[in-house]
């Protein structure tokens, strides 16, 4: 079984060793999907149960969609007979808003989050530059709750008080603006087939001449939804990432108290 977990602490390890390169330009912006920090679609899934009995069933086999390697939901709960688009249907209808804002599972991810901001913060003093951190957040299904908001910023102001954080809401890679991606240092990236597919401003990002991606990290979930969908062809796709970009890696779907 492919370990993400252990790659992405992996990456980490070797971006405290950046720490030791002056040479290398300050860090300043992380950008991060929604998706990451919420499950969505398991969210929908809960939220259209219709007993107790469904609802156990859902909770009993949340296991497999968490360590399955994709984005997929509905079809590892067969007996609930929903597809992935009767979720994302639920997911963006303005009526459902807070029924999916707060039954939709959390993400370990924000743990790992911090992780980065102190790394960038170490690395940074060693330049003697003082310029904050900018943290933007792409709601890309819906806006995360306000009161969910809130305590994002005190999360991330609870480890350096001086971060910039910025919520966008663009739907796909091909609205958030190249700008915006072209000055980013390490991206969080919810579906990595989306980002690389052609005409997307993410794909041109990364493979302009050279890579406006070449001193940034990127992070995402490990998807067999590709075209070749061995663990080969993901160590592939890793060599190839590394190439366009500083680091790449797999990162693990998890839930908080799961």
């Amino acid at each position: 079984m492919y370990d993400a977990q252990k790659e992405f602490k992996n990456l980490c390890n070797q971006m405290s060793k950046d720490i030791v390169k002056p040479f290398l330009k300050q860090k300043e912006n992380i950008y991060i999907d929604s998706d990451l920090l919420y499950h969505y679609r398991l969210g929908a899934m809960l939220a259209l149960t219709k007993s107790e009995d469904d609802f156990n069933y859902v909770r009993e086999h949340i296991n497999d969609y968490l360590e399955a390697p994709t984005l997929e939901c509905a079809k590892f709960f067969p007996e609930m007979k929903l597809t992935d688009e009767d979720l994302d249907k639920f997911i963006v209808d303005p009526k459902y808003f807070n029924v999916i804002s707060a039954i939709s599972p959390a993400s370990e991810f924000i743990d790992n989050f911090d992780k980065i901001i102190r790394i960038f913060n170490t690395i940074n003093e060693s330049k003697e530059v003082t310029d904050p951190i900018t943290i933007t957040i792409n709601q890309r299904r819906i806006p995360i709750h306000p009161v969910y908001r809130r305590g994002i910023i005190n999360r991330i102001r609870s480890i350096d008080r001086h971060v910039n954080v910025k919520f966008t809401s663009y739907k796909s890679w091909y609205e958030v603006p190249q700008s915006l991606i072209a000055v980013q240092d390490f991206l969080c990236v919810y579906d990595m087939i989306e980002f690389l597919k052609e005409g997307t401003n993410s794909q041109k990002a990364i493979s302009a001449v050279p890579s406006q991606l070449a001193t940034c990290c990127i992070v995402t979930p490990l998807q067999a939804d590709v075209p070749d969908p061995s663990f080969e062809h993901f160590r592939n796709l890793k060599v190839l990432l590394e190439v366009m970009c500083d680091k790449f890696s797999y990162i693990s779907k998890t839930i908080i108290n799961s």
